[in-house]
């Protein structure tokens, strides 16, 4: 019975050392059996209590961590489509030239119809292409301030970056393709949204922690690091 109570004090003691509750030590071997049995009462009703606001505090980060998680494969995923138009205005131009200088030569039109035919399919070209480019980055901001919203967030900060289960879940992710992809666009992005880039790297950045032995460590694997 004894070794019983000093397992639930112990047990208790670490559960409110996490919450909000105090917690006075009493001391067991000098207590009369009116005072264990009143406290062990007390630790009877609290108990489940505490272990539901673990549960909760569990599944709110899970939540918390899914819908980080979610945004950040958008927000990598679009900007790897919006790096494949870093230069689509050289591209409409070579096309608008190749249109009316190279397939439309068959044609039995006159010069000023074949430069007409061309500069239309490059207004209408362009037209999609910058509505294609204004879907992504439409897509690029959501998701962008919804990941900057969870690192600033002391909940996501504490209880998700420094858990070890996200942490690792993390790892995962940038060994995927939807990250792979990313980085191998990130240059031809840089060129085209430099700011956007230096806003990634600082969403990415909060899985860089330092642990205490040594300041230099990152959280994630080296290698990931050094892409960024």
């Amino acid at each position: 019975m004894r070794k019983l109570v000093v397992f639930l004090i112990f047990a208790f003691g670490w559960l409110l050392s996490e919450t909000a509750f105090s917690f006075e030590y009493i001391d067991f071997s000098n207590s009369t059996p009116e005072q264990k049995e009143e406290e062990l009462k007390k630790i009877g009703e609290q108990l489940p209590v505490l272990f539901r606001e673990k549960s909760i505090e569990k599944k709110q980060a899970d939540i918390a961590f899914a819908d980080y998680k979610a945004n950040l494969r958008n927000l990598l995923f679009y900007s790897s489509r919006l790096a494949n138009y870093y230069n689509y205005e050289e591209l409409l131009e070579f096309l608008k030239i190749n249109t009316r200088l190279g397939t439309l030569k068959e044609q039995d039109w006159t010069e000023a119809e074949r430069i007409n035919y061309a500069n239309n399919k490059y207004k209408q070209t362009k037209k999609n292409v910058e509505a294609e480019i204004a879907t992504y980055e439409d897509f690029i901001d959501i998701s962008l301030d919804a990941c900057l919203a969870r690192n600033n967030d002391f909940f996501f900060k504490t209880k998700v970056v420094n858990e070890e289960e996200y942490q690792l879940k993390m790892e995962e992710f940038f060994q995927s393709k939807v990250y792979k992809d990313y980085i191998s666009s990130k240059d031809s992005l840089q060129k085209m949204k430099p700011k956007l880039v230096a806003k990634i790297d600082e969403v990415i950045a909060v899985w860089e922690k330092a642990d205490t032995t040594n300041p230099e460590a990152p959280i994630i694997a080296q290698e990931i690091v050094n892409k960024l």
